[in-house]
């Protein structure tokens, strides 16, 4: 087998004959390839790391492709201000680009599954969900049963996304809450939620959505005000 290293440990005697297997298809050259143990996907990654300029978990088995997408740019450290289907592609030519080993655990988005230099390894098996701080957040989002914890973590992850530059993750979590305050009759919560959603969506140049939000928003606002007679 002929690759442009060696690997950087020996491969445990467990997987010689599958990390061999591996190495011809997605080291020696660009490929994706599927396995179920992610105990070998992780056993490829640390004997086959010399072969990449980095290799990149992820965690597939959990959230939404935006979540996913928004994951992999703070690993690779891209700010990806869009929406989801410009921050898949700005993500597809930055890793096409590179000798990158990409390691998808518990799925394979084909969203997230790029050519050119690349290569890509899918477990099936999933792994433990992703250490990111935002899909963090947004998994005690989904998971909370108190509307007022609901709130707070729904503002905090508000904020980390602004400061990670991952707006269209922030937008399905406004939209989620504003639809979460509106079953309970929270209308101080959907003015709040439905001003952010405005925000973002003229910052990505969708003004008739915005206007058409807005307006809802401002007559939702008008119909709380006390009338005075």
């Amino acid at each position: 087998m002929v690759r442009g290293s060696e690997p950087a440990e020996p491969p445990s005697a467990a997987y010689s004959a599958d990390l061999e297997v591996l190495g011809i298809a997605i080291a020696d050259r660009p490929g994706t390839e599927t396995v179920h143990s992610l105990a070998l996907a992780h056993e490829f990654a640390r004997a086959f790391r010399g072969d990449f300029d980095a290799v990149l978990h992820l965690d597939c088995a959990n959230g939404t492709l935006a979540d996913m997408a928004g994951d992999l740019a703070w690993q690779l450290g891209l700010h990806l201000e869009g929406e989801l289907g410009d921050n898949l592609e700005h993500l597809r030519l930055f890793c096409e680009a590179r000798r990158f080993l990409i390691v998808l655990e518990g799925a394979a988005p084909d969203d997230l599954v790029f050519g050119g230099r690349c290569s890509t390894l899918v477990s099936t098996e999933a792994g433990e969900p992703s250490p990111d701080p935002l899909r963090q957040l947004t998994r005690a989002f989904d998971a909370a049963g108190d509307w007022t914890e609901a709130c707070c973590l729904a503002r905090q992850a508000r904020r980390v996304a602004h400061e990670c530059f991952r707006i269209a993750e922030c937008f399905e979590i406004m939209t989620q809450w504003r639809a979460m305050a509106e079953e309970n009759d929270d209308r101080p919560v959907v003015d709040e939620a439905s001003r952010e959603l405005v925000w973002i969506l003229d910052g990505w140049g969708r003004g008739d959505e915005a206007r058409k939000l807005e307006q809802t928003r401002a007559a939702e606002f008008d119909r709380q005000l006390p009338l005075f007679f």
